[in-house]
């Protein structure tokens, strides 16, 4: 459920006009892994023209909170916007972001939370309510980037551009059918920057489509070099794939590999397993992706093993520290999780 939270002495259309003059003291950090994290920062950076060096990309560690609040403070400012878009949080990154809003917060700066996934009612009391304007909450209507433009640019600007980002970014993350080829190698550009750690080429990115250059050759040939790493990641996850027994109605499957994008990864560990729920772990990039077909509840078996997410698509942190090689400690890993689902379902 959709929540929002505001200030009583915040106005987001002054807030607005502030930002419009005051741009290099915008900062956008949002969620690294996927086209509405980046969509949701384009739309920032082609209304606001906010510089390179204030994008940046958050995941659900406490480091990596931890290592952008190190720095916002080396850049010494005050009287600053932090807009944080398509980024949740589960209570072990409570600690992280109340450092980071409360740093914030004596700088006499300004944050602004546009998310729409789950929310606990501990995280909405320590860290939503602590912003000065903050939509969050599960929402199966509005991704991050369409919230972004919603309560930042609708009836402020034209909103052409802000449209058109947001019915791109609302395709990808609700996994709808028939995505265009271009976005398609957005989202191979994404997951190959992720893996090979580059926050600049996720600068890039977000550049590229805020001039809607969305066919531009480095996108291309980044979707390129995504495609042969998968096709050799592809044999060795379809041999890495273990089915389970929730109960007397549903099944689980688990799959281990390298880097391909976790979507497709579940799906081939779907139609391998016949599961009612699947599990991508990508080892790594110690990140596991939960995928469901609406009958169990994605976020469950999230918060359990540490994450978040949504209904039918959810994801967490992996924590054991494992390699593809060692197929004795992957399968005591995967029992480990059947454990996990078969307590959070039964």
């Amino acid at each position: 459920m959709e929540l929002k939270f505001a200030k009583d002495n915040f106005n987001m259309d002054k807030a607005v006009k502030e930002m419009l003059d005051r741009k290099d003291h915008i900062i956008s950090i949002t969620h690294r892994e996927d086209f509405d994290g980046i969509g949701s920062a384009a739309i920032i950076k082609h209304y606001f023209n906010i510089p390179d060096s204030n994008l940046m990309f958050g995941d659900y560690k406490s480091s990596t909170i931890n290592a952008i609040t190190e720095k916002i403070k080396a850049m010494n400012l005050s009287k600053m916007f932090v807009i944080i878009t398509d980024l949740g949080l589960d209570e072990p990154l409570i600690p992280a972001y109340q450092s980071l809003i409360s740093y914030l917060k004596d700088k006499d700066s300004y944050v602004i939370w546009l998310d729409h996934h789950n929310w606990s009612n501990e995280t909405v009391e320590k860290v939503a309510k602590m912003c000065d304007f903050a939509v969050v909450g599960d929402n199966d209507k509005f991704c991050g980037a369409e919230l972004t433009f919603r309560e930042l640019i609708k009836g402020r600007f034209d909103e052409g551009f802000g449209e058109k980002i947001a019915a791109f970014t609302h395709k990808t993350d609700f996994n709808l059918p028939n995505l265009e080829d271009f976005l398609l190698n957005i989202i191979k550009y994404i997951t190959y920057s992720n893996y090979h750690g580059s926050d600049n080429a996720l600068v890039e990115l977000v550049n590229f489509v805020s001039e809607e250059d969305f066919n531009n050759e480095k996108i291309n040939e980044t979707a390129q070099l995504y495609n042969k790493e998968e096709s050799e990641n592809l044999e060795k996850l379809k041999s890495m794939v273990f089915d389970y027994s929730i109960n007397e109605d549903y099944k689980i499957g688990i799959g281990f590999g390298g880097n391909i994008n976790s979507t497709k990864a579940c799906l081939i560990v779907s139609d391998l397993t016949n599961s009612d729920i699947s599990i991508f772990v990508n080892v790594p990039m110690a990140k596991i992706s939960i995928r469901g077909k609406g009958k169990l509840d994605c976020i469950k078996l999230a918060n359990k093993m540490g994450g978040n997410g949504h209904f039918n698509a959810a994801g967490a942190p992996l924590t054991e520290s494992i390699e593809l090689s060692d197929r004795e400690k992957i399968k005591a890993e995967a029992d480990k999780m059947a454990a996990m689902a078969k307590e959070v379902y039964s």
